[in-house]
């Protein structure tokens, strides 16, 4: 039997966990609040393709406060799935189009670092060609359909930013490299 490894990162109570039992065929309810468990991952398994393929689902916890003790069980071959709650970025999004709130774009932008391109950071640091798929979850609470595209481009287009940008530095650590 073949075993494939997927782990699912993203900030705490960004639907990980509902994600994990979404794809396991469960139930999708609210998990409780985080107890303050000191190191936690939940490991479940998938039989698929008549048991010929096993995948095994790693949610890691959320706190960056084990991340370096994530970095021991990840290898190269592992498909890594990064949460995104769109409920809360609809939240902070929609605070963008009040051109009175004068914090709206940093609260955004510090949203997006923080919750996400953390996460993103944290794999391609340890393997700079890893599979990453970005996951949106708790889209049911967005119900304006417009604000759902919006977000779903304006989360593109920073993820595209991001990405050049990371580009851009590893043409340059690789320069750094030549005698």
């Amino acid at each position: 039997m073949r075993v494939a490894r997927v782990v699912v990162l993203g900030a705490q109570q960004s639907g990980r966990t509902s994600l994990v039992k979404a794809l396991k065929g469960g139930l999708i309810s609210p998990p409780p609040p985080s107890a303050a468990a000191p190191f936690n991952v939940s490991i479940d398994s998938i039989p698929l393709l008549n048991g010929r393929l096993e995948v095994k689902l790693w949610d890691f916890e959320g706190t960056t406060l084990f991340d370096a003790a994530y970095g021991l069980f990840l290898t190269p071959q592992t498909l890594f799935v990064v949460t995104v709650d769109l409920s809360v970025y609809a939240a902070k999004y929609e605070r963008t189009l009040d051109v009175r709130d004068k914090n709206a774009d940093s609260v955004l932008e510090e949203y997006v670092q923080t919750d996400i391109i953390y996460w993103l950071s944290y794999v391609v640091s340890r393997f700079a060609n890893a599979a990453v798929v970005i996951a949106g979850t708790k889209e049911e609470l967005v119900v304006d359909k417009a604000l759902k595209e919006n977000v779903a481009r304006d989360l593109e287009n920073r993820l595209s930013r991001w990405k050049l940008a990371l580009e851009d530095e590893m043409d340059i650590n690789h320069l750094n490299d030549i005698p």
